[in-house]
């Protein structure tokens, strides 16, 4: 017989299963399945908001960046580079007379791979 592997909802399942029982404590249930409190406290109240489905994985990656540099003014950026063959610290002047924020500019560039890394 082989072995049975349980995927990582079906883990968070039956650890709510364990505390729906109430025969085991929440101490004792984080103790078996190797978690901390608050993450337990996190599954169970994603498990009352939307059931199984929702004790999938979530990624943590941000949904928003604020400070991320505008299409824009990368546009700009790659245009002064290329088309004008204009350097960073000529760049940095040019949109700090434009009130853009010079802070964005070196990101921009090495992503747009005009500066060396």
């Amino acid at each position: 017989m082989p072995w049975s592997k349980k995927s990582i909802m079906d883990e968070r399942y039956c650890a709510i299963r364990a505390y729906m029982t109430r025969n085991f404590s929440k101490v004792e249930i984080c103790q078996a399945y190797d978690i901390s409190r608050p993450t337990l406290d996190k599954w169970i109240k994603r498990f009352h908001v939307g059931g199984r489905p929702s004790l999938v994985d979530r990624t943590s990656r941000p949904r928003t960046c604020p400070n991320k540099t505008s299409v824009d003014v990368e546009t700009l950026i790659f245009y002064l580079s290329k088309k004008k063959d204009w350097q960073a610290h000529k760049i940095n002047s040019h949109l700090s007379n434009i009130s853009q924020n010079p802070n964005h500019l070196n990101p921009s560039l090495k992503q747009n791979a005009i500066l060396s890394h």
